[in-house]
């Protein structure tokens, strides 16, 4: 087996990724069990270390505990995707009401959803989520799909940066090496909106 090749390009993808889903640099024992970065002994003897390498990948505050660090990564992700979760549900609530709209559903026994909607026409969920770039959402659909492998039902993935276009999202969609299952549709937000007028609310 070739051993991987670690370069910046996927170190710094790694550490993206990372931010995406945790809200902030992981520590050196998250560095050891993240599938997506090699290990912190390599990373020491490649690199000189995790604060030297976070220097050059771009990090301005590369020491964790940080109060700057906290505060910045927890502002520029956690609480963004939170006011994202809670604009959506607003709007989907309005769309099907208060009681379709289930928020944070299990599924598979441990996994869960951002929502889950009842409809007349059939169930839908929806992960919405805000990628800085397509590089960084590239890393933010893989974790999903390892996350979504057991959902069933139609699921749309909800890009929520508007500077990311239904043509990119497209593109990557076609372009997978490991194809969508035919359940799950990458959307923007624009066009999820749109998509989900062709569901039936109860009342309708």
């Amino acid at each position: 087996m070739r051993k991987r090749v670690w370069t910046d390009d996927k170190l710094k993808a790694g550490f993206d990724a990372f931010i995406a889903e945790h809200g902030r640099l992981p520590s050196s024992h998250e560095v050891d069990t993240y599938h997506l970065l090699p290990t912190a002994r390599s990373i020491q003897k490649r690199c000189g270390g995790l604060v030297a390498l976070r220097e050059r990948l771009g990090y301005t505050d590369t020491h964790l505990g940080t109060g700057a660090h906290r505060s910045a990564i927890a502002y520029e992700v956690g609480i963004r995707g939170r006011q994202l979760e809670i604009e959506l549900e607003v709007q989907l609530q309005e769309r099907f009401g208060e009681r379709s709209v289930h928020t944070e559903k299990i599924f598979n026994g441990k996994q869960r959803v951002d929502f889950y909607v009842y409809t007349k026409s059939g169930v839908f969920g929806a992960d919405i989520f805000f990628p800085a770039t397509t590089r960084t959402m590239q890393n933010n659909i893989n974790i999903k799909m390892k996350k979504y492998q057991h959902f069933t039902e139609p699921l749309y993935l909800v890009v929520a940066n508007p500077e990311i276009t239904q043509t990119q999202l497209d593109t990557y969609t076609q372009n997978r090496k490991e194809p969508f299952s035919e359940n799950i549709s990458l959307l923007t937000q624009e066009n999820f909106m749109t998509e989900i007028e062709n569901y039936e609310a109860y009342g309708d």
